[in-house]
């Protein structure tokens, strides 16, 4: 469950930012929900797709969930994961997620997209929730550091 902190930070985001218009979940298919984290379909349902720190040369480019970006990332043992594309940076590189339905987790990854814009080779974890994203995001102010977020 989404907390009274992070309604606060979606609520800043919805009043300073560029946001598109929010998208009705309860049409997810159960399909489409089991791969799609809890607390991304409630940011869903405010917003659709942002803007964050537009014309600053450091904006965040929040994808629509529709667009169907997605990645693959290869491991070491030869299997293909899907990865979720969820924001766009200026300087080229993406935070994308995977999500594990079976046991709640969801892994955000920071990289630089291959030239194939299909794959991504050296994905970084960054952190566990895309609205621990969001409130680092604001907390540096937009400025984009090398690793963005520090993983804990």
């Amino acid at each position: 469950m989404i907390s009274f902190f992070e309604l606060q930070l979606l609520d800043k985001i919805q009043q300073q930012q560029i946001t598109q218009a929010p998208i009705n979940c309860s049409e997810f298919s159960k399909n489409v929900s089991d791969a799609v984290p809890q607390e991304h379909i409630q940011i869903l349902e405010r917003f659709d797709g942002a803007i964050l720190y537009a014309n600053s040369g450091h904006s965040w480019q929040i994808s629509k969930f529709n667009s169907g970006k997605t990645y693959e990332i290869l491991e070491s043992n030869s299997l293909y994961y899907d990865i979720t594309h969820l924001i766009a940076l200026e300087d080229g590189r993406c935070i994308a997620y995977i999500f594990n339905f079976c046991k709640s987790e969801c892994l955000i990854l920071l990289d630089k997209q291959t030239s194939d814009h299909n794959q991504l080779q050296n994905a970084t974890v960054i952190a566990k929730s895309t609205l621990a994203v969001f409130e680092r995001i604001f907390q540096v102010l937009c400025i984009y550091t090398v690793d963005i977020i520090i993983y804990h």
